[in-house]
C-alpha cells in the first residue's frame, strides 16, 4: 500500500532529534497494509490508538487493539494490516533514517511507481506481499 488514502503525520521530526528518532501518526481510512518488508537501519514501535490490527514479525502474527504496543526490530521482516474500516497508530522509528522522505515520496507516487525501488531508496526492502485479510 503506497499511502494515498491513509495519512501519515509527522509528530516529532528527525531534524528535531538529530536524526535519532521520528514519530508519526497514521490515520487509516481503509483495511489492509504495506507489503512484508524490512528496515536495514531502524527499529520500529507501534502503538494502537484506534481500531484493530494484525502485525507480523518474522513468522509470528499478533492481533492488537486500542492501547496495545509492539516492537519490530531492524532487519526482521514485518508488516501490519488494519482490520477495521478506520484506525489510528502512533509509530516510532529509531534512528529516524529516511522515513519522512519515504512518506512524502509515497504520497506523490503514481500507478507507475515501482514500490521496490521506492522502498530501496529509503533503506528498506520488500520481501513479501501484504497480509491478506
Amino acid at each position: 500500500m503506497l499511502h494515498k488514502v491513509n495519512r501519515n503525520d509527522i509528530k516529532v521530526s528527525a531534524k528535531d532529534t538529530g536524526a535519532e528518532l521520528s514519530i508519526f501518526e497514521f490515520n487509516g481510512q481503509e483495511k489492509g497494509g504495506p507489503p512484508l518488508h524490512l528496515h536495514y537501519h531502524q527499529d520500529e514501535v507501534f502503538y494502537v490508538s484506534e481500531g484493530e490490527y494484525i502485525f507480523q514479525c518474522a513468522d509470528e502474527k499478533y492481533q492488537l487493539g486500542k492501547g496495545d504496543m509492539i516492537f519490530l526490530p531492524r532487519e526482521i521482516p514485518h508488516t501490519f494490516a488494519q482490520l477495521t474500516d478506520v484506525g489510528q497508530l502512533l509509530y516510532f522509528f529509531q534512528p529516524a533514517g529516511k522515513m519522512e522522505e519515504f512518506f512524502r515520496d509515497s504520497a506523490k507516487s503514481t500507478a507507475q511507481t515501482n514500490g521496490e525501488d521506492l522502498f530501496a531508496k529509503h533503506g528498506m526492502k520488500i520481501v513479501g506481499p501484504p497480509i491478506q485479510i
